[in-house]
């Protein structure tokens, strides 16, 4: 080979090596190192809403380590917008809220939420799940075996209307459990439940929420008429939305022979003006009038159990169901 080409092949491949090892250095030197943002990302949406209703969040929880801007995308699963941007220094700022209208329709949605920089730091990401609710009649309750035909009365200190039963040993029983808001509470402090499941009372409470010319059974008056009955003959075997409420067992039958309509409902502990709920789906529990050694009496079914049970808990810090008579 000429020696002046093999001096040229030598010198290229010289460059060549020289380049790989430019373009390797170069290549290292680009390598990205990302970093995480303090904190964790929380956005506050209340768990059951009314049709429509119009609700602002503000993302908290997050902050820039080194300060610098934090932005957010908020995607609804109802609407065809794919995405809304706000941005903030601080993530609980007032730019970084978002104002939306919840859905028309009942249903359960999401609404995602992530925080994003445009920085070495990565983003993030969290899903709220918001429910609508339609509080009519046989609406997003449905299958109570309650008719617009049926017997019916208007409270007078909130216009709302209550069905009840023709008789049961002799008395008016309310079909539905108790909506008063001028005392209880709500569940998960969504007021469209109170037209769902009733609110919920300490004994207290109860002793003076029924409407003018109701009242609260008595234990004795409970007795005779579910000595006679299983746990399902109080039971209707309702739906919210879609879904049956009273979890399945194959140790109770659902006939609702007494017209009385029970929802699992649960019940509710306040402890330092906080209210906890337990045992929907499973238990439904109703307050009498009479008292044992300082307790308030309440009687209650579940889905596991064929009898209708009585139990004894702290007047002022159990909260239950009522049902009202006359």
């Amino acid at each position: 080979m000429n020696s002046n080409i093999r001096k040229v092949l030598v010198c290229l491949g010289a460059a060549a090596l020289a380049l790989g090892v430019l373009s390797s250095c170069k290549k290292d030197d680009d390598t990205t190192e990302y970093y995480y943002l303090s904190g964790t990302l929380q956005v506050s949406v209340p768990e059951y809403v009314y049709p429509s209703t119009t609700l602002t969040v503000t993302p908290k929880g997050i902050s820039h380590p080194e300060g610098g801007r934090i932005g957010y995308y908020f995607t609804p699963s109802w609407t065809s917008v794919a995405d809304t941007t706000k941005s903030a220094y601080a993530s609980d700022l007032p730019d970084s809220s978002y104002t939306f209208q919840a859905p028309a329709t009942d249903g359960t949605y999401t609404l995602k939420v992530n925080a994003y920089t445009a920085d070495v730091y990565y983003g993030t990401t969290t899903t709220e799940y918001i429910t609508v609710v339609n509080p009519g009649l046989n609406k997003s309750l449905s299958n109570t075996e309650i008719r617009s035909t049926n017997p019916s009365f208007v409270d007078s200190r909130d216009g709302k209307r209550y069905y009840y039963t023709y008789d049961i040993t002799d008395l008016h029983w309310m079909k539905q459990n108790l909506a008063y808001e001028g005392a209880g509470k709500a569940y998960k402090e969504c007021e469209v439940m109170t037209d769902v499941l009733g609110r919920y009372y300490t004994w207290e409470e109860a002793a003076t929420a029924c409407p003018d010319g109701w009242r609260l059974p008595t234990e004795a008056e409970w007795n005779a008429f579910s000595d006679q009955s299983r746990s399902g003959d109080l039971m209707v075997d309702a739906t919210f939305l879609g879904t049956a409420m009273w979890t399945y067992s194959r140790d109770v039958k659902i006939t609702n022979s007494t017209y009385f309509g029970a929802i699992p409902a649960g019940y509710a502990v306040v402890e330092d003006g906080t209210s906890s709920f337990a045992g929907v789906n499973d238990y439904a529990a109703f307050w009498v009038a009479d008292e044992y050694n300082g307790f308030g009496v309440y009687k209650y079914i579940n889905s596991n159990t064929a009898g209708v049970m009585t139990g004894y808990a702290d007047k002022n810090s159990f909260m239950a169901s009522v049902r009202c008579v006359r």
